[in-house]
């Protein structure tokens, strides 16, 4: 993974637990800023909220790093499996939830996740049964809220046609075979 440099201010105590101006680097780049607060750590009605930004990918490194995440949906890679080039940039990523919500699973924090970032020069091949051509260069801002991941401001061409101002929205929560869209 090579060297990487963690700076953080913190602050413990037995009401609250945080991490604040947390920036992680390699080298001189700095790959993610964030925080972290956990309200009444040692209670069973404990809050935790957690919140990073800044965090640059190209799509294929994406895909290799959240294949590593456990108990993550197959939906989520089976989506970027069709992500043949491009960039990601996560401005923001936050959830907050009580333990009991959440309790520490891939599947619980996505359904309390929220995303805010951009796509830029994708290249994403469509699904057969659409008999559609693969989409090239999309740049688009991606929105991603309980389940629900909205597209806007989106560019790309597709086929010899070019789109401008693409607005898209997709319920993932049930997965991929049964999305509704508008």
């Amino acid at each position: 993974l090579g060297d990487y440099t963690v700076d953080t201010a913190y602050s413990l105590s037995g009401a609250r637990i945080a991490l604040s101006n947390v920036a992680v680097q390699q080298r001189a780049t700095t790959l993610l800023k964030g925080g972290c607060e956990i309200i009444r750590p040692y209670e069973t009605d404990s809050s935790i909220t957690v919140h990073v930004g800044g965090l640059p990918f190209a799509i294929t490194d994406l895909r290799k790093r959240l294949r590593l995440v456990k108990g993550l949906p197959p939906d989520v890679l089976a989506i970027l499996d069709r992500v043949e080039a491009g960039r990601v940039s996560v401005d923001e990523m936050a959830f907050s939830s009580t333990r009991e919500k959440l309790k520490w699973s891939a599947a619980a924090i996505g359904r309390e996740l929220t995303v805010a970032g951009k796509l830029d020069k994708a290249d994403i091949k469509l699904p057969e049964k659409l008999r559609l051509p693969t989409v090239h260069r999309l740049d688009a801002s991606l929105n991603y809220a309980r389940g629900v991941l909205t597209v806007n401001q989106g560019a790309a061409d597709l086929g010899r046609s070019s789109v401008t101002d693409v607005e898209a929205s997709a319920n993932l929560s049930k997965g991929l075979d049964d999305i509704p869209y508008k």
